[in-house]
């Protein structure tokens, strides 16, 4: 975030849902995001205020190497969407690809025809990134999972193409059919129904 010199610290503050407390900022040149953070701020007619959120980020960025909020853009107008000053566009790195999200407003909810494929070096990654994401979400078949926000992800093996894309059409199929009845996927099982045994 670029410092904007009418930054008030007084009209700002970071909600650290985690930890349950709320920290003012005195800056804005340097924020440090944790998983889950509410940026809010006031609005209305001085004796009439209320806190509104200003910004809201799920830091999966915090799971992901080379992953960061590269810009924020504000409307600077009323539009059907949503008032003046709510935040327009996200534009974001995850895992080194660039994003921009732009806020539709509520009439436009999340579904499966975006998601985000994280192609994991191994079990653990597979875990890991299942686990934290999956929190306060919903786990999904073959892979895939919403986290707490409604967004799709599927956390997909890196040997799942090269098991389903295996000439034998015998041992593709079996891949196949052990994927369909696993929600998160195991590399193990996997490998093993290629081979056409059963995993220990």
């Amino acid at each position: 975030l670029v410092s904007n010199p009418a930054f008030d610290p007084q009209r700002y503050a970071i909600r650290r849902l985690v930890e349950e407390r709320v920290d003012t900022l005195d800056k804005i040149d340097v924020v440090q995001l944790d998983w889950r953070n509410r940026w809010q701020t006031k609005r209305g007619y001085p004796g009439m205020q209320h806190t509104v959120d200003w910004l809201i980020i799920d830091t999966s960025v915090s799971l992901f190497p080379d992953s960061h909020i590269d810009r924020v853009t504000h409307s600077p107008a009323d539009t059907p969407s949503g008032p003046a000053g709510m935040v327009l566009t996200v534009e974001f790195t995850l895992a080194g690809t660039r994003f921009v999200a732009l806020n539709g407003g509520p009439q436009f909810p999340f579904t499966e025809a975006v998601s985000f494929q994280i192609d994991c070096a191994d079990q653990a990654e597979v875990d890991r990134l299942w686990e934290a994401l999956c929190e306060g979400g919903s786990a999904e078949r073959c892979g895939w999972l919403k986290d707490r926000y409604g967004v799709s992800w599927q956390i997909v093996p890196r040997v799942l193409p090269q098991l389903l894309g295996d000439p034998d059409p015998a041992k593709a199929q079996r891949v196949m059919q052990a994927m369909l009845g696993m929600v998160k996927l195991d590399i193990a099982a996997l490998k093993a129904a290629h081979a056409g045994t059963q995993a220990a």
